[in-house]
C-alpha cells in the first residue's frame, strides 16, 4: 500500500514540476509584437507619432518597402521632453530599393516620433513597419 502511494505522489510531483519547467520555458520565449504601417507619399519631409500600448518595450524593428529617388534619413525619437537626443535612433537610407533596409535596436519608451527626411527629392509610396517587441 505504501509503495504505491509513494509512486502516485512522486509521479504527481513530476507532472508538476514539467509543468512549471515548461510555463517558465514559454513565458521566456512568449514575444508580444506590435505593428503599425506608416506610408509617405509625395512629401520631403514627414513626421508621424506612435505611442505603443506596451509599457516597457524591449526591441524596435523598422522595414521598409518602395523606392527612393535619393538619399534620406529616418530619425525616431521619444515624444516626452527630457533629454530626446539621447533618446535617439538615426537610420540613413541609400537612393534605390528599400526592400533590403532591416533595422532592428533596443528601445524602451512606449511613444515615439517617426521622422523621414530627404533634402534632394519628394518622397513617393514608400511604406515604413514598425514592429515593437515587448
Amino acid at each position: 500500500m505504501k509503495n504505491k502511494k509513494l509512486r502516485g505522489i512522486l509521479y504527481l510531483c513530476a507532472v508538476l514540476v514539467l509543468f512549471a519547467l515548461g510555463m517558465f520555458i514559454w513565458m521566456k520565449t512568449a514575444k508580444v509584437i506590435e505593428e503599425k504601417t506608416f506610408t509617405v507619399n509625395g512629401q520631403q519631409e514627414m513626421t508621424f507619432e506612435y505611442n505603443t500600448k506596451m509599457e516597457l518595450p524591449k526591441v524596435l524593428r523598422v522595414r521598409f518597402d518602395g523606392k527612393l529617388d535619393c538619399d534620406a534619413i529616418l530619425v525616431i525619437k521619444e515624444n516626452r521632453e527630457g533629454n530626446s537626443v539621447r533618446f535617439r535612433r538615426s537610420f540613413p537610407l541609400k537612393a534605390g530599393e528599400l526592400k533590403d533596409y532591416d533595422f532592428q535596436t533596443t528601445w524602451t519608451h512606449p511613444g515615439m516620433i517617426i521622422e523621414l527626411r530627404s533634402k534632394d527629392c519628394e518622397v513617393n509610396n514608400v511604406k515604413i513597419y514598425i514592429e515593437v517587441e515587448g
